[in-house]
């Protein structure tokens, strides 16, 4: 079905002259007639036909602002039959640039002191462009409103903004290619300065076991081009998993030294709740000065484990290190000052 609604392509010209289009008149008339169409999938091509012809009679400066005009009627009333690959009109960019505009500077300053190559990966969010595309608003409008709703962090923990910033990311499916090689650059740092392959092998689980805790919201993207961000890191550390287990597999235990017989590990009678945040007190009285929290719960889980569990989940350990129940702090307090009562 070709673009053929004969009135409405007289309305607005060829931009060679003289009349203006009369918006209203043009609005009723693609109402009625996407009214009268038997199926979605007419209305849908009824819609996109009128969306391209007025992006393309848009570029004549003499009816600019009316084909805009109708442009933004096609997006507050009929979105879902639209080609959200199409730029937006002037007037839902502005629209959406008001109501973001507020979380676009928060994200800004937020980021001005994490390291440059993290920057550069956020300024598709950061610097909207007004040849944006519908698919690109659409991300934008919704990213904000959750980041409005569900993103907390606190001014003391610093050092946390970026892994807390990553996370929502991960979230709300940043799919930008960018984005993915910037973590991968990151976590193949950590690998590069493992001491062993066994090592490697662990940190590429603890990064598979954290992104399992991720609920990604997969009902947006975005790039509509590309995966989404979870499914593709979560595929790229199967892989180099698969291939580091490989490595170790072809090397004696004897060569590498990585399987001895039997590890000490400390045992206690403390819950994980507890543990976690004993190290979250240690941590905020000064007494650990680590400025990676997750490196200190990565060396407990390995090397502490109590009479119900041979090991402690990395996991399960940040959960309870980020999330402390009224419970567990009392516990904690009633231990402390037991051990104090034993001081002589």
């Amino acid at each position: 079905m070709k673009y053929s609604l004969r009135s409405f392509d007289e309305q607005i010209g060829h931009g060679e002259d003289k009349e203006e289009i009369e918006t209203l008149s043009v609005i009723n008339e693609i109402k009625v007639n996407a009214f009268n169409q038997p199926t979605k999938e007419a209305i849908a091509i009824l819609i996109k036909n009128h969306q391209i012809a007025l992006l393309q009679h848009k570029r004549h400066e003499n009816i600019r602002l009316k084909c805009d005009q109708v442009l933004y009627f096609l997006e507050t009333h009929f979105w879902d039959y639209l080609d959200h690959s199409l730029p937006v009109s002037d007037l839902g960019f502005r629209d959406v640039r008001t109501k973001t505009n507020f979380v676009v500077v928060e994200l800004r300053v937020l980021i001005s002191e994490m390291d440059e190559d993290f920057q550069k990966t956020l300024k598709p969010l950061c610097f909207p462009l007004i040849s944006s595309t519908l698919h690109y608003i659409h991300y934008l409008d919704t990213f904000c409103n959750r980041w409005n709703n569900e993103f907390i962090y606190s001014e003391k923990d610093v050092d946390r903004h970026q892994e807390l910033l990553i996370l929502f990311l991960i979230t709300y499916n940043y799919n930008l290619p960018g984005f993915f090689e910037y973590l991968t650059h990151q976590i193949k740092v950590k690998l590069k300065n493992a001491d062993d392959l066994n090592n490697q092998a662990n940190i590429l689980q603890l990064y598979l076991d954290q992104l399992s805790c991720i609920s990604s919201c997969a009902s947006i993207s975005f790039s509509s081009d590309f995966e989404p961000i979870k499914d593709i890191l979560k595929q790229w550390l199967k892989n180099e998993l698969k291939v580091c287990m490989k490595r170790i597999k072809s090397f004696s235990s004897d060569q590498l030294g990585l399987f001895p017989s039997k590890q000490c590990k400390v045992e206690t009678s403390l819950s994980v709740a507890q543990i976690a945040y004993l190290m979250k007190l240690m941590y905020t009285s000064g007494v650990t000065v680590n400025k990676v929290q997750q490196d200190v719960l990565q060396a407990i889980s390995k090397t502490f484990c109590s009479k119900k569990m041979e090991y402690m989940s990395f996991g399960s350990l940040q959960s309870k290190y980020y999330h402390v129940e009224d419970a567990t702090k009392q516990a904690v307090k009633d231990i402390l000052l037991a051990m104090i009562k034993n001081i002589k």
